[in-house]
């Protein structure tokens, strides 16, 4: 099939086209999103990328329970965090986002099984923060297992309702419980969980994590609260955060993907899903940062974190075509 784009549209934004890198490319998993979600047509079918040598390297190192075990050594300074929790997200992130693995396949099954065994009474998931509260971890974990067809659930209902109840008063946005009472993260190894002082402002780092879950959910994604937390996060855009982690104003031209972090180009793939306008001035600033970063072959020249995917490059590509296609 012949796939063409109408090239009087965002791709005019550009000094060279960015769909160049991605067509030629012979990852199957990137051209059929790349056809999906660009073209908006394609002739590769999931179960065509399921089988992929990578995905089935990752099913194969599955452990029983539905978890992945962490490769590294254990930090011995905080005893108590759930490691093979943190690379079971971190697996299912890859199986998901690249490889659009859902929950008919039974590695994502067993996983959604393993992690609802850490869902606390109160709907948070308990355990890669050790004892501590982790909206970021719950609200990254969960968005995987809603794009992977769980939105009906019950229990993801459960650590939703559970983040719009852990808001700041202030400002609607959130931030971590033991950053709020002024702890380092020695309060990793604390047995008492810290409860959150919701009179302090809100972190952006957090904020822009949490944010993925909600606006993906639909029953969330119109929310009034939902979207005052948008504005909160494009307010930020180049600013240090309030909080100790990951504070500097370079932190938002680090990227990975799947997303890990808050940066200019997670931010920007939420609130064009949320139908900002791309007329809005921090969002113009960041595309105008975005596009001055392009080269003559189409690709950027990011910061790449976690940058062992020889395609990551192309998976930056991939999305912000797709943020471009949504903003304009």
């Amino acid at each position: 099939m012949h796939h063409t784009i109408d090239m009087n549209t965002w791709i005019q934004k550009f000094h060279f086209n960015p769909t160049t890198p991605l067509s030629n490319s012979s990852n199957l998993a990137i051209q059929y999103f790349y056809q999906k979600n660009i073209l908006g047509e394609t002739d590769i079918k999931l179960e065509d990328i399921w089988p992929l040598k990578e995905p089935q390297s990752i099913v194969r190192r599955q452990q029983e329970n539905g978890s992945w075990k962490y490769p590294g050594k254990h930090s011995s300074q905080w005893s108590r965090v759930d490691y093979d929790q943190y690379e079971t997200y971190l697996q299912i992130s890859y199986l998901v986002e690249k490889y659009g693995f859902t929950k008919e396949h039974s590695a994502i099954s067993k996983a959604f099984d393993f992690f609802i065994t850490h869902q606390d009474t109160v709907g948070d998931i308990r355990g890669i923060y050790a004892n501590q509260y982790s909206p970021n971890y719950t609200a990254a974990i969960i968005k995987l297992f809603i794009k992977a067809g769980y939105h009906n659930d019950k229990r993801i209902d459960k650590s939703l309702n559970w983040l719009i109840k852990s808001r700041q008063d202030d400002d609607g946005g959130w931030a971590l419980a033991f950053r709020t009472r002024g702890k380092n993260l020695g309060a990793l190894d604390e047995k008492k969980t810290i409860e959150l002082d919701t009179a302090k402002p809100f972190s952006h780092l957090i904020t822009g994590i949490v944010l993925r879950a909600l606006v993906l959910h639909p029953k969330f994604h119109n929310s009034a609260k939902v979207k005052q937390a948008c504005k909160l996060l494009l307010g930020r855009f180049f600013k240090r955060d309030v909080y100790p982690d990951r504070i500097t104003i370079e932190c938002w031209t680090k990227f990975s993907f799947p997303f890990l972090q808050t940066d200019i180009l997670s931010s920007l793939d939420l609130l064009s899903g949320m139908g900002f306008s791309a007329d809005e001035e921090n969002i113009a600033d960041a595309l105008q940062w975005i596009e001055s970063r392009q080269k003559e072959d189409g690709l950027f020249d990011m910061h790449l974190i976690r940058g062992a995917d020889k395609d990551l490059p192309l998976w930056i590509n991939l999305d912000i075509c797709r943020v471009y296609k949504r903003l304009f």
